[in-house]
């Protein structure tokens, strides 16, 4: 189901007391502006994104495209999309990201224009380290492919999960070395 009642304003996790602002994001700073989440990362959602990802069931890349562009990408006319880089190793190659099937349909079925920029090294898998040992991991192994972003001011950091934002911030960081000033961060679940 789709999160409710009262979000994050930085990263639309569900709040149960704050307000405003989690905890989380009190004590981090981001180089994103936003982020958006349709899902909790758990229950039919996890499955979905674990059969889509990893079982490479990429028909579900219409359903996706569809809710991801109705709840989240109606709110941003016409910037951009960024896809995050994936991860080189076992199941993805250099060449190969994971949401290319998903990207291809917000093109097509919704014109969004698609910018894939974004070069991604290093071979450490994220999910098991801290959000300090993941800045870390992360620092220098994102990287601009060429200049792609002349006049570009705002842009929609696209990724599948949202863990603790340090792969996001890293590539906003990199975006805005680039001249990027404005950027939102949009994912399918937030863990």
């Amino acid at each position: 189901t789709f999160i409710q009642g009262n979000r994050c304003q930085r990263c639309s996790l569900p709040l149960i007391s704050e307000q405003g602002t989690c905890l989380r994001c009190r004590e981090r700073s981001y180089h994103f502006i936003k982020h958006s989440a349709l899902f909790r990362y758990k229950g039919i959602p996890k499955e979905l994104i674990y059969y889509y990802k990893f079982k490479k069931k990429y028909s579900l890349a219409r359903l996706f495209s569809r809710l991801v562009h109705q709840e989240i990408l109606n709110k941003y006319k016409d910037v951009p999309i960024i896809p995050v880089p994936s991860r080189e190793g076992m199941i993805f190659t250099k060449k190969e990201n994971h949401l290319n099937p998903l990207i291809k349909r917000l093109k097509k079925d919704y014109h969004r224009r698609i910018i894939s920029c974004l070069v991604r090294k290093g071979r450490i898998p994220q999910k098991t380290l801290s959000f300090q040992e993941r800045v870390q991991n992360l620092r220098g192994n994102i990287s601009m492919k060429k200049s792609m972003l002349q006049g570009i001011e705002q842009v929609i950091l696209f990724d599948d999960i949202f863990t603790t934002g340090a792969t996001a911030d890293e590539c906003s960081r990199v975006l805005q070395e680039n001249g990027v000033t404005t950027i939102y961060s949009v994912s399918i679940a937030i863990d």
